[in-house]
């Protein structure tokens, strides 16, 4: 049998609780040890939750409503726990040795599963479901997940998990009811039932009754689970989580390391994992996982895998068709080529790694089970062919337009039939050198040329290989003759000039090579033009304005190319002062470059390579007349104006003569 999920839901439970499945005639509940837990119901339609959460983390009381929002409603950092009493939440503490619970002192206190209990000398208070029920000391108590079971020296007290109370006859505890009636644990460890005063058996240790199957009654005995059935008890198994464990007539499920499911004649169906609660109805699981999804799961004969199409071929890849409740790990020898959704399932289309028959390992798996199959998958064969093929050498040619050269070209027809939807190519090593060619369809026909450089006349061993997902599939091998191909003697001369040299060209073609024959000639030109910055200048009809630096300028046509640099020389002078001296006139010229620069002056004249020049003042002239000579050709001549100098310097006189006459006058030589 194996464990078919027929639906699973997430729940959005708080974590560090407890949780347990319990039923209500027939229906199905969840239950946690939380101070307030929602009423949450479980059928095979789904879980309804109604109502809010009130759990204790660390020293708060936390409130979350149905849309998940949490909210701090108190918060005690003395606080053991917190009880719901009436509609009010109440701390547990701890003063000195006592236990403190709404101002009242107690000895001892215990919270387990939905159930609290408070002890004093002379009594017990149970609280459950916000009810608060007083009872005087017993003999002993014992809490399970859905009652609590206290006893006296003369009958027992049985508090269910709502807050009802019930009076049992027996002095032991109560385990629950079977076919042989109500069945109780004495103290002394003896198990006994209503019908049955006899002895049934003996337990040491606290028994539990998980329930009764049509094998007989199941109880836990401290760690071991046991069968009792005509009057004699058999082992089953141990177990470490009674809340993950439940029996009814159609199950048995035990959980110890892993949980172990069997059917009602205890006969093993199948191991789950990860399981946190469980419970059953007559026909279907219902499991909450530790990651708090809820699974309704069907035992079933039906297989987890159905194979639609074991063939791989042309036209279809293999086809698996699974349930999208699983994870699917395929085998090494398999490939996944797409996945599909359709109607709560997952069709997977692989093929073999290996085109061939393969036998390969699927596994399908969630956080409950994990199931493997090995599943034969037939691949069509694959088949590839060479058609034609043949490689021509050309006799001191060339392939024709190529940027690079080749003097040959292999050329090959394939032919091909390949059962794979994965990257695939055709490869193809020839001359020591290996193509690559890429391969979309399953089926068809290339024609490949590849130009090759090649200085013997001897026939080529080309390889042909097939590449799926970095792994050769096939290789053959063919030995191809070489066809030569001679010049074509009738050629056409062009002529191209490009630079310095002259080019004479002479071309013949076929349809596939050129022969090129070139002959060279030193062809000299000035190819350095020096002008001013700003001017323009004519270089082979073509007008150039010239910048500052260095410009290259090409000229282009039809066979022709050539190369000018242009420099561009910027006038050299930075900057021109002048003063006056002793009736001598100064001139100061800062230059970038050492050129000769000639001032004229009136009559005067000098030349010099910058720096001062000194003229007599002549106050008949008012300007300078400055050459700048970088070549006889590239000169620069401007004008100097000096009456602002002249002005500056007559107003400067008047000051000081004025001053001169005040000076005078106040010794009275005026």
């Amino acid at each position: 049998m194996i464990p078919q999920i027929v639906s699973q839901f997430s729940i959005n439970l708080p974590n560090d609780l407890n949780y347990w499945f319990y039923t209500n005639g027939e229906t199905i509940r969840l239950s946690s040890n939380a101070i307030v837990t929602p009423e949450i119901l479980l059928s095979e339609n789904g879980i309804n939750i109604k109502g809010y959460w009130v759990i204790k983390r660390n020293f708060s009381v936390i409130h979350i409503d149905e849309n998940n929002n949490e909210k701090t409603i108190y918060s005690d950092p003395q606080a053991l726990d917190f009880a719901l009493l009436g509609e009010e939440i109440y701390p547990v503490l701890r003063k000195n040795k006592y236990i403190i619970f709404n101002n009242e002192k107690y000895i001892d206190y215990k919270h387990k599963y939905s159930f609290y209990v408070l002890e004093n000398k002379n009594k017990i208070e149970v609280i459950v479901n916000g009810k608060l029920i007083d009872l005087d000391k017993p003999i002993k108590y014992r809490i399970y997940p859905s009652f609590i079971s206290i006893v006296y020296e003369d009958h027992s007290v049985l508090i269910d998990n709502s807050g009802k109370k019930e009076r049992m006859n027996k002095p032991a505890f109560y385990l629950g009811k079977t076919s042989l009636g109500d069945i109780y644990q004495s103290v002394a460890g003896k198990i006994i039932s209503e019908q049955e005063y006899d002895l049934l058996g003996i337990c040491t240790s606290e028994a539990y009754l998980i329930g009764e199957s049509s094998s007989g009654i199941i109880i836990a005995c401290g760690e071991k689970v046991k069968n009792y059935y005509k009057g004699g008890w058999s082992y089953i198994s141990n177990i470490s989580n009674i809340t993950a464990s439940f029996v009814n007539y159609n199950f048995v499920i035990i959980t110890d390391l892993q949980t172990s499911v069997y059917t009602g004649e205890l006969k093993k169906l199948f191991d789950l994992q990860n399981v946190k609660s469980i419970i059953a109805n007559r026909k279907y699981l219902f499991v909450l996982s530790n990651s708090h999804k809820l699974y309704l799961i069907e035992p079933s004969e039906k297989d987890l895998l159905e194979v639609i199409n074991f063939n791989n071929t042309l036209s279809s890849p293999a086809i698996i068709k699974v349930s999208d409740m699983w994870d699917v790990k395929l085998g090494k020898e398999l490939i996944e080529i797409e996945k599909k959704s359709e109607n709560n399932y997952r069709l997977l289309y692989v093929e073999p790694y290996k085109l061939t028959q393969v036998t390969s390992t699927i596994t399908l798996e969630n956080e409950l089970f994990k199931y493997s199959k090995n599943l034969e998958i037939i691949s069509e064969n694959l088949d590839i062919s060479l058609v034609n093929a043949e490689l021509i050498k050309a006799v001191n040619g060339r392939i024709k337009g190529s940027p690079e050269f080749y003097n040959s070209i292999l050329r090959l027809n394939i032919k091909y039939k390949i059962p794979s939807r994965t990257e695939k190519y055709i490869k193809i090593k020839v001359h020591e050198r290996e193509y690559k060619f890429n391969i979309k369809d399953t089926q068809g026909e290339m024609f490949i040329s590849i130009p090759l450089v090649k200085f013997d006349n001897n026939e080529e061993l080309v390889v042909l290989q097939l590449e799926r997902k970095g792994y050769i599939e096939t290789t053959k091998e063919f030995l191809i003759p070489t066809k030569i191909i001679k010049e074509n003697k009738n050629y056409h001369r062009e002529e191209i000039i490009e630079n310095t040299v002259r080019k004479v060209i002479e071309k013949s073609s076929d349809s596939l090579f050129e022969w090129i024959k070139i002959f060279e000639f030193p062809l000299d030109y000035e190819n350095v033009i020096i002008a001013k910055a700003g001017d323009k200048v004519i270089i082979e009809g073509k007008e150039i304005e010239v910048k500052e630096g260095k410009q290259m300028i090409e000229i282009s046509k039809t066979g022709y190319k050539r190369i000018y640099i242009v420099y561009g020389i910027p006038n050299p002078i930075r900057n021109i002062s002048a003063k006056i001296l002793n009736n001598k006139l100064y001139i100061n010229v800062d230059t970038a470059l050492r050129v000769p620069i000639t001032i004229i002056y009136g009559t005067q004249i000098q030349t010099s390579n910058g720096g001062e020049y000194i003229f007599e003042l002549d106050p008949a002239y008012s300007s300078l007349n400055i050459k700048i000579y970088y070549s006889n050709d590239i000169k620069w001549e401007t004008k100097y104006e000096l009456q602002d100098l002249f002005r500056k310097s007559i107003i400067s006189s008047v000051v000081s003569a004025v001053k001169l006459k005040e000076e005078l006058a106040t010794f009275g030589l005026l």
